[in-house]
């Protein structure tokens, strides 16, 4: 009905669509800064407003994230509920209209039964696809699901190995952690008491 506001967004989908999630990410991450570099970066702003009223850490981050998975996958899933609807056969407006209905009463109690049976396998891959693009997430900072069972992973292999080393001795002994290790650069402090075969980290 409005042709402009149907071919901007025709256009605004196209390109949403076409660019990687990761480059959206960024995008909407860092243009801010790059636009207005002058003033402190948005998220900046919203990391240090949640962090110093509510204690929340990556706030901003977290923010960015949102906006750009909300962006790509509103794209996505409005192009499946358009075809969902669009093919969805005249006759059944016709029949309605032969029933008496109005196109509103069409549209709300006819179509979407039938438009909901269509598109539940497309969503349901789509709801699949992003819970697994989360581990995007990381590549500004944030620690998701994938990024924290790696590093859970790479902690206890680190720990193992110290304790294949010290096996049977006793001691203090300082281990540099490597790149699969919680945080990169941190001294674990290994304590071994032959005696009560306790093991402190520290």
């Amino acid at each position: 009905r409005f042709k402009p506001i149907k071919a901007i967004s025709k256009v605004i989908v196209w390109i949403v669509r076409g660019v990687p999630l990761m480059l959206q990410i960024f995008i909407i991450f860092y243009l801010p800064g790059l636009l207005f570099k002058d003033q402190v970066p948005l998220f900046s702003q919203i990391d240090r407003y949640f962090f110093i009223n509510y204690g929340v850490a990556d706030a901003g981050r977290i923010t960015a994230v949102l906006i750009a998975f909300t962006i790509n996958y509103a794209c996505y899933f409005s192009e499946i509920y358009r075809r969902g609807i669009e093919s969805i056969p005249k006759g059944q407006y016709e029949a309605g209209q032969v029933l008496g209905m109005t196109k509103s009463q069409i549209f709300f109690q006819v179509v979407p039964l039938q438009v909901i049976k269509r598109i539940l396998a497309p969503i349901s891959n789509e709801v699949i696809t992003l819970v697994k693009d989360t581990a995007l997430a990381r590549i500004i900072g944030i620690d998701e699901v994938c990024l924290i069972f790696r590093q859970d992973v790479g902690f206890t292999i680190l720990i193992n190995q110290i304790l294949h080393a010290v096996n049977g001795h006793r001691g203090i002994f300082c281990v540099q952690s490597g790149s699969s290790a919680v945080v990169d650069n941190i001294v674990l402090n290994v304590i071994i008491a032959e005696e009560s075969g306790v093991i402190s980290i520290r």
